[in-house]
């Protein structure tokens, strides 16, 4: 009873060892309760069987095992493993939905314009607070007739939230422009902050760096071709293709209402991110402002 104790209500801050102390138990026994827990366990792999199949309705079948896991436990307070979420999704047929996607040009770089230094570069720019630096990008989502409608997205890439982004049917700047002003309404934000994107006209339009520069906001850009260097949205697109599907909408309305709710009400509030610590951009940024509140 101790141990289990120990096991869901001790501090993140207190060892084991000390909890041990206080509670007047050995940490050997400890461990040796662990191991029994964790064999018993794998002796009962299918024991939560339909909390899994909840959580992998729930989460619109978009997680796999990993992710299952994490939201088990750190979202529902689930105590099963990582085994045991494997073993139920084998035993019902389940995996992840996945969806291969063709690619269609969202951007025009074969221009005379002047190409900004890329000042923002994947896994070497250090990453320390929200509002550092803004990803840009543009996808398409298929209409009848024939067409596409176009998708503009600033995501912040600290915390991995789309903080604005405008649904056009034209590849004009003025969707950038757009997503780019709701975004300043949302954000409090500061002069020095990197703004990058791929090389598209659309980003070197002379309206969209003016106001670049007019605020004292860094412009930044990918290398040509070099899809690695905003890789976030990249990922981030890669996501909406794949959970929504390669669907024929009816109309802009219906595109527009599909992505509304993919983005405001999964992307940003639910779907855990690994490199936010299995948490959401909305819940990892609502933590953030706690901790800077209570220091």
């Amino acid at each position: 009873m101790i141990y289990s104790f120990i096991t869901e209500f001790k501090p993140s801050s207190v060892s084991f060892k000390r909890a041990c102390r206080e509670l007047k138990v050995s940490p050997s026994g400890y461990f040796k309760h662990l191991r029994k827990e964790k064999k018993h366990k794998d002796s009962q792999p299918y024991l939560y069987e339909p909390e899994v199949l909840k959580a992998f309705d729930f989460n619109r079948g978009f997680y796999g095992y990993r992710k299952l896991f994490h939201y088990l436990r750190d979202q529902k307070s689930v105590s099963v493993s990582l085994s045991q979420v494997r073993c139920i999704l084998n035993k019902n047929g389940l995996r992840a939905r996945t969806q291969s996607v063709f690619k269609v040009s969202t951007s025009e770089t074969n221009h005379k314009e002047r190409i900004s230094e890329r000042v923002f570069k994947t896994g070497e720019t250090r990453l320390s607070k929200r509002n550092q630096v803004w990803l840009s990008d543009i996808t398409y989502l298929a209409v009848k007739g024939g067409g596409f409608v176009y998708l503009c997205v600033f995501l912040d890439a600290f915390s991995r939230r789309i903080v604005a982004w405008d649904l056009s049917s034209s590849l004009s700047s003025q969707s950038v422009l757009t997503a780019f002003y709701r975004a300043l309404r949302t954000r409090k934000v500061s002069k020095g902050l990197i703004v990058h994107s791929d090389r598209g006209v659309q980003y070197t339009a002379k309206v969209f760096r003016d106001k670049l520069r007019e605020l004292g906001f860094i412009q930044s850009m990918s290398r040509k071709g070099n899809c690695y260097d905003n890789a976030q949205c990249e990922s981030c697109f890669s996501l909406l293709k794949r959970e929504l599907g390669l669907k024929l909408y009816s109309s802009m309305k219906e595109a527009k209402t599909e992505v509304f709710e993919w983005i405001e009400a999964w992307y940003n509030t639910h779907r855990l991110h690994s490199a936010l610590g299995y948490k959401s951009p909305v819940q990892f940024e609502k933590e953030l402002d706690t901790q800077q509140n209570t220091s």
